[in-house]
This record gives C-alpha cells, sequence and structure tokens, in this order.
C-alpha cells in the first residue's frame, strides 16, 4: 500500500512538471508602440498607408502590420512590409512563398551587405508579366537582426520553451526596376533604409 502510494504521489508530482513545462506560455499579440511610432515622413518621404483586411490580421495572429507606401520626389515609390509580434514563438514564412503564390518568379536571390550595418540582408529579384521589382528583407528575433528564417525560429522557439518568449518579425522593403537598372533600384533601397534604420532598431529593444 505504501509503495502504491509513493508510485501515485511521484505520477502526481511528474504530471505537475510536465504540466507546468508545457502550459502555453501567454502570447502578446497587442498593439507596440514602436510600430506606431514608425515615421510616416522621415526625412523627405511622404507616404501613403495601404488598407489591410481584417482577415490578414487574424492570418498573421498580430495587430502590429503595417504596409506602406514612401514617396521621395522625382523617385519610384518603395513599398515598405512589417511585421511584428511582441511576445511570440511563430514566425511568418519567407517573401518567396508568398510570391510565388502571387504569380512572381524569383530571378534571383542572393545576400547583400547594407552600407554602414553589420548584418546581410536577402536581396530577391522577381518578375510578372514583364514587371521586374527588387525586394529587400530580414528577419527580427528578440535583440537581434537575422537575414535566414531558420535562425529567427530557433531563437524564437528556445526562448518559448523557456517560457521567456522573445519578439519577432520580418522587415520587407521593395521598389520597381526599370530599363534594368537594378543600380538604380538598389540606391533607393539603400537611401531609405538608411533613413529608417535609426527607428527600425527601435524593435529590438
Amino acid at each position: 500500500m505504501d509503495k502504491r502510494f509513493i508510485v501515485l504521489v511521484w505520477i502526481l508530482l511528474i504530471g505537475v512538471g510536465l504540466s507546468f513545462v508545457f502550459k502555453p506560455v501567454d502570447i502578446d499579440s497587442g498593439i507596440d508602440e514602436r510600430v506606431l511610432n514608425l515615421p510616416r515622413e522621415p526625412g523627405i518621404y511622404k507616404s501613403k498607408d495601404i488598407e489591410l483586411e481584417d482577415r490578414i490580421y487574424d492570418i498573421l495572429e498580430t495587430k502590429n502590420v503595417v504596409m506602406r507606401h514612401y514617396f521621395k520626389e522625382g523617385e519610384l515609390p518603395i513599398l515598405f512590409y512589417l511585421i511584428f509580434s511582441k511576445k511570440t514563438h511563430k514566425t511568418s514564412d519567407p517573401p518567396e512563398n508568398c510570391l510565388s503564390g502571387e504569380g512572381r518568379a524569383i530571378i534571383s536571390k542572393e545576400l547583400v551587405e547594407l552600407p554602414g550595418f553589420n548584418f546581410p540582408v536577402n536581396k530577391l529579384l522577381v518578375e510578372k508579366s514583364g514587371i521586374k521589382d527588387m525586394y529587400l528583407y530580414w528577419f527580427i528575433a528578440g535583440d537581434e537582426f537575422f537575414d535566414n528564417y531558420v535562425g529567427q525560429r530557433l531563437k524564437l522557439i528556445m526562448s518559448y520553451l523557456k517560457r521567456c518568449p522573445q519578439s519577432g518579425g520580418q522587415i520587407r522593403i521593395s521598389t520597381e526596376v526599370t530599363k534594368n537598372n537594378e543600380q538604380a533600384a538598389m540606391k533607393r533601397l539603400e537611401e531609405f533604409i538608411a533613413e529608417m534604420m535609426p527607428y527600425l532598431k527601435e524593435l529590438l529593444k
């Protein structure tokens, strides 16, 4: 009888321990002030928000989603897209998945270094119906930028298992490539990132 009691107690203790370990951790998908504070008119840029349907927020499971066109006089517009969560273990898919689903062909992909910054980003060249666009994107996990989805995913999952979920997100900017002038498109994106980077780094705090 005593042995059965001891076994039962151990089973209960193990059950309590497992329930603590695997109990879902609270995920914060509320509005983040850092996202709200992203400037609509950085430097000499103007902007116009793209309205998103409620189902987009539901799919991404966060309210911190920004899709916005930025305009600089005499230049083609830049599309800025941010997905961000204050505390999460999930990640958004790499843009290639979404772009391919929209019928865009991925012409090339490579890592490039941004002038003045110590991390690489992904560069995509895509085409649809004869129109080419250049994309730069990277990921956020806690206090770091990541160039790859796997690294971000591992950090967020490990933090979640330690019951200390961190912020996560994806930053994507793009512009049209005209007359096959990739250098001009890249220059536009680099100048825009240089203007926005101080505000984007606030997402790492």
